[in-house]
């Protein structure tokens, strides 16, 4: 909206424009099930999502959504702008009659004139016309590039399907099926990233290129042929869930290897004094108190059940703890000789105790300084997104929409671990689906502990970031045929001073073990200290301990005459600050 003011003296006249301090901007809308929906027989039922982001609007504001479904209908939505909350989505539902493609449109508009649109042409292809695709990913281990007896598949080859120069879909090597649909008739050139390759641990053989071209042709097959790198990889991650006062506290765990080797090895939990495990899905090995221990075997690949291992606990909260409260625990998996990163071998985490929370979540790792979530620049980001079954029945199935941003960098994605199988896309080249077919998740009121859901993944930022760059993420959770629900919206914001003063420590990874500790824990580094400081410091910022002339990329921390409770330590050496935490004595 553009306004006119005249200013009249005797002196001057002077003319001059304000524009409105409104805006709309579409950031994303697509349909439930991608790009098509081969062998969908009408009715179809389908949902759209609709994300966009306003500024300057207040609570008076009315915010209009339109959807032109391309079938002659068409579904109109208003409601009050909340300017909490500038950036979200919202959810279209429409029911085709017919067979066809269908070109959808988007128009947002407000009261003041303003209006931002988005056309997708076919965005909605429904046809009987289908092939389908198989894709094998497969250590070819007798190099003949054929899947046959003895060779092991893989899954999360990711790969990028063709039509022309147009990208079709951007998609996953999948076990569960390991197949998709696609117009029939059609040429297609599959290529496979193999720099995400490698980044698995894998080379690929057959074709060398990464590339096959083929022509749909009622059920295809393309036969992608990797051999082993030597390194392996083992690292382990945890989802965040809150911990809520008069409820079971749950924690979920997963452990990776990238590679083909075959691990075995550990990984151990250092609980908070006020926690106390009560049980687990996989039982532990050994343990007792606040340290617990699980073995594995056989670890090696991506592929579920071999590369990948899942846990779930439960564990009560201690009697005396209030809201506000912080609880912190820890996870580390061995072995560590021989692994090419053992930074991420070893996971701290510490939360607030809260009132309630919402079970449907994304979380976001590291989550930053401040309310703008503050990081430095190059910063790899973990994302979980959470789910539960609030229903009175079971779910059947469940998928997940979750829109990247721009500022990621799609290619360099890893799942880190699910709670249950699913398939893996790429829709337009920016929005991850993952597709838990057949879950089966009971609701909550028939089990707590498994009516719960969830899946991880790793994702780095663009290159250099400039300062103040946001990295906004949100996902839609879709239970069945019921309406969309939608996670709060994760934050952070590029800060590059922290990339400076924190350049060293992003040399330098850091590990501390145990955490909590009863008599001393072991401080790894992954360069060597020279002529280092570690000061430690109680709650209320009192020095309270000092180690001077450290030298080495392994120290030990002796508990000493510190009392029982929560300390921070803050590392320093001839090169500057190398990093700092937090750590825990019982």
């Amino acid at each position: 909206m553009k306004k006119k003011i005249l200013l009249i003296s005797s002196f001057l006249i002077l003319s001059f424009y304000c524009f409105s301090q409104q805006s709309i901007n579409i950031t994303y809308a697509n349909d439930s099930s991608s790009v098509n929906n081969c062998g969908a027989t009408p009715p179809v039922w389908m949902a759209f999502t609709l994300c966009l982001n306003l500024s300057g609007y207040t609570s008076t504001d009315t915010i209009t959504y339109q959807a032109f479904f391309g079938d002659g209908t068409s579904q109109t939505m208003a409601a009050t702008s909340n300017p909490l909350y500038p950036w979200f989505c919202t959810s279209f539902m429409h029911t085709y009659l017919s067979l066809g493609n269908f070109d959808v449109t988007y128009i947002v508009s407000d009261n003041y004139g303003n209006s931002d649109t988005l056309f997708h042409p076919d965005e909605v292809i429904l046809t009987n016309n289908c092939s389908n695709l198989f894709t094998n990913a497969f250590l070819d281990n007798n190099s003949n590039c054929i899947l046959d007896a003895g060779d092991s598949v893989l899954t999360f080859l990711p790969y990028t399907l063709y039509n022309g120069t147009s990208v079709w879909a951007n998609t996953w090597t999948l076990t569960y099926p390991n197949y998709m649909s696609i117009p029939n008739n059609v040429n297609y050139t599959a290529v496979v990233n193999t720099t995400a390759l490698q980044q698995m641990g894998y080379t690929m053989t057959c074709p060398v290129s990464g590339m096959l071209n083929f022509t749909s042709s009622g059920s295809d097959t393309l036969n992608f042929a990797v051999i082993c790198n030597s390194n392996f990889d083992l690292s382990i991650s945890s989802s965040y869930h809150p911990f809520v006062i008069g409820n079971s506290a749950l924690i979920s765990v997963g452990i990776n290897d990238i590679s083909c080797n075959p691990i075995s090895g550990s990984y151990t939990l250092n609980l908070d004094p006020q926690l106390s495990f009560v049980y687990a899905l996989n039982p532990p090995t050994s343990g007792g108190g606040q340290i617990w221990t699980w073995n594995f075997s056989n670890l090696n690949s991506l592929t579920y059940g071999q590369g990948s291992i899942n846990n779930m606990m439960y564990f009560n909260l201690a009697p005396g703890v209030v809201i506000g409260d912080t609880l912190c625990y820890s996870f580390n998996a061995s072995p560590t000789a021989g692994d090419i990163n053992v930074s991420n071998n070893t996971v701290n985490l510490c939360y607030p105790v809260v009132s309630a929370w919402d079970p449907n979540y994304k979380d976001v790792s590291p989550r930053g300084n401040g309310p703008l979530g503050e990081i430095a620049a190059n910063t790899t980001l973990t994302y979980t997104i959470g789910f539960q079954n609030t229903g009175n029945a079971t779910a059947t199935d469940v998928y997940i929409l979750d829109t990247l941003s721009i500022n990621l960098e799609l290619n360099s994605i890893q799942i880190l671990y699910s709670s249950h199988p699913m398939q893996f896309y790429i829709i337009d080249g920016h929005i991850l689906k993952f597709d838990f077919q057949n879950i089966q998740l009971p609701d909550s009121g028939a089990n707590q502990m498994l009516s719960h859901g969830f899946v991880s993944y790793k994702i780095r930022q663009k290159p250099n970031l400039s300062n103040g760059t946001q990295i906004k993420n949100l996902a839609g959770i879709y239970f069945d045929s019921n309406p969309v629900v939608l996670t709060n919206q994760t934050l952070n914001t590029i800060n590059i001073t922290l990339g400076v003063s924190n350049l060293y420590n992003s040399l330098n990874q850091i590990i501390l073990f145990p955490n909590p500790f009863n008599t001393s824990t072991t401080l790894q580094l992954s360069k060597e200290l020279q002529s280092g400081i570690i000061s430690i410091y109680d709650v209320l910022g009192k020095e309270v301990k000092q180690l001077k002339d450290l030298n080495g990329k392994e120290l030990i921390i002796q508990k000493e005459n510190l009392e029982g409770g929560m300390y921070f330590y803050r590392i320093e050496d001839k090169n500057g600050f190398v990093g700092n935490g937090k750590l825990l004595i019982q």
